[in-house]
């Protein structure tokens, strides 16, 4: 835990917030709102929320998977968002629509609970406009780990 303890004394420094400490709500809704943008930090915040979760787990501590999923999606779908978009602009790619896609997707590969998780997410964030792109992240994900 000391890594840990390490990490969000890094992040209160440089960042003004411990991002990855507890459930992460305050950071998912920071990206799913466009506050954070730049995706070299939300690669990091990924990384680190991997890794905080992964230890904080390892070692037996209480938490589990459907928080750091919304995290780590929510991450993941932003920054690659927002470096296609800073590749190919006139794609116009909306950062906030590929989050809550990562967001279902990484929930529904971690439970096993597609359908749920696409409901939960559609619930959670009211982002019905994105159904599409969701659904297509979870069926993705489905056709792509088919193991048999």
């Amino acid at each position: 835990m000391l890594i840990v303890g390490v990490m969000l004394h890094a992040f209160i420094e440089r960042a003004g917030a411990y991002h990855v400490a507890g459930v992460g709500y305050p950071t998912i809704e920071a990206i799913v709102t466009g506050l954070l943008t730049d995706p070299a930090f939300l690669l990091l915040l990924f990384a680190a929320k991997l890794a905080a979760t992964a230890l904080a787990l390892g070692t037996g501590a209480s938490g589990g998977v459907f928080a750091p999923g919304l995290f780590l999606g929510a991450a993941l779908g932003a920054g690659y968002a927002q470096a296609l978009d800073a590749l190919w602009p006139a794609l116009g790619i909306e950062p906030v629509v590929l989050a809550l896609a990562g967001m279902a997707a990484l929930v529904g590969a971690t439970t096993a609970a597609v359908v749920t998780a696409i409901v939960m997410v559609l619930e959670l964030t009211h982002g019905y406009a994105a159904l599409l792109p969701i659904v297509l992240s979870v069926v993705a994900r489905l056709r792509w780990c088919a193991c048999g």
